[in-house]
């Protein structure tokens, strides 16, 4: 499974979560993800709906799973049984502001093991070091080539994954916090 979190917003589309379900379908059609499935969630409010209701559309008759407002138990969940974890946040952007600023999505995903092949903008070129743990990418090519790579590494990357994502604890936040009050 792949999975991909983040909030539907119709408006701004900065999660570019219909960009993700084109690169889905392109793959499957082209036979490179036979027996695997991509699953979309995230929160949705009222206006987003529309948009929510575009991507079921686009999504129709692939393995494709949209769940708008989908529970933090589910969301575990989701990152526990998915192998690869996707992002689009800042495709195509220009302006930072709608562009990733951290990615907590990634982090607790790389928490669960979770392979992030995420784009190269933001706060998530600090999160993953392409190649090392996780993958970056700027082109739809690349998000596809990169999630071939990921699938043949496998549990290699996984360890390295979940290491770096402890580089982002609660107590390394503190510890780095205090050292920064101390030294003022």
């Amino acid at each position: 499974m792949i999975v991909s979190v983040g909030r539907f917003n119709g408006h701004y589309n900065v999660k570019k979560q219909d960009i993700l379900i084109k690169v889905f379908i392109e793959m499957y059609k082209a036979k490179k993800l036979s027996g695997w499935n991509l699953v979309l969630a995230g929160g949705m409010l009222s206006t987003d709906r529309k948009y929510v209701e575009k991507l079921n559309e686009m999504s129709e008759g692939f393995s494709i799973e949209i769940i708008p407002n989908a529970s933090f138990e589910k969301i575990q969940s989701l990152y526990g049984q998915a192998r690869l974890y996707w992002h689009g946040a800042g495709f195509e952007e220009t302006k930072p502001e709608y562009m990733e600023h951290f990615g907590i999505s990634t982090v607790e995903s790389m928490a669960s093991g979770c392979i992030p092949i995420v784009f190269a903008g933001g706060g998530q070129t600090e999160i993953v070091e392409d190649g090392i743990n996780g993958y970056t990418w700027k082109t739809e090519k690349e998000l596809a080539d990169k999630t071939l790579m990921a699938m043949s590494v496998g549990n290699m990357m996984s360890k390295k994954v979940t290491q770096r994502a402890k580089d982002f604890s609660k107590n390394i936040f503190n510890q780095a916090f205090d050292s920064l009050l101390t030294s003022l």
